[in-house]
């Protein structure tokens, strides 16, 4: 695996056999090519998205954001619950996508380190997905095909109210968006 930053200052290689344990990671200078930090082991996936947030997946499900200067670890996200087999950022670096071997698709903010929804399940031997640049869908493989998931956080609300027919009571807000201030309306059609 290879990527590297927008600006390209720093590109992270991740290298080995298919023994997940003897891969490792390191980070490079993108103009000179020098080694920067590393090597860091038993990663088997990594990706750094355009403005320098370094992930990687293990063989556990685990995703580890990583101090890019150091390849310390930094904090977690949610685990896929299986093998991770590809990271990809949105343009803006702000959502993550990690492919599974359990055929399953999660994605994720990264500011929050937070899975957005429940992992997208699909049966295909080797499910694939590659995130739209704006990080408003995200397209995976499916037995009839392309599947194209909308991942737009305006019309997932748009979906939300037309299905609950009502705006979120002032318990569901505590509940759910209480760290999103006071209770207001959520649907406008509802009010």
């Amino acid at each position: 695996h290879v990527s590297g930053t927008r600006d390209g200052r720093r590109v992270v290689v991740t290298t080995g056999t298919s023994n997940y344990n003897l891969r490792k990671t390191t980070v490079h200078d993108g103009r000179t090519g020098e080694l920067l930090a590393g090597p860091l082991h038993g990663v088997p996936v990594t990706s750094v998205s355009p403005d320098g947030v370094l992930v990687g997946g293990d063989g556990s499900g685990t995703i580890t954001q990583y101090d890019l200067d150091t390849l310390e670890p930094i904090g977690t996200f949610p685990g896929t619950q299986s093998l991770v087999t590809d990271l990809r950022f949105s343009a803006d670096g702000k959502i993550l996508v990690a492919n599974a071997l359990n055929q399953t698709l999660s994605i994720y903010d990264v500011a929050s380190r937070s899975r957005l929804g429940d992992p997208i399940a699909n049966d295909v031997p080797i499910l694939t997905g590659s995130i739209r640049p704006d990080g408003k869908a995200v397209a995976t493989n499916s037995p009839r095909g392309v599947a194209v998931w909308d991942i737009d956080p305006e019309n997932l609300a748009a979906a939300a109210c037309k299905v609950a027919g009502r705006n979120l009571t002032a318990t569901e807000w505590d509940t759910y968006l209480g760290d999103a201030g006071d209770h207001r309306s959520t649907c406008p059609d509802y009010d």
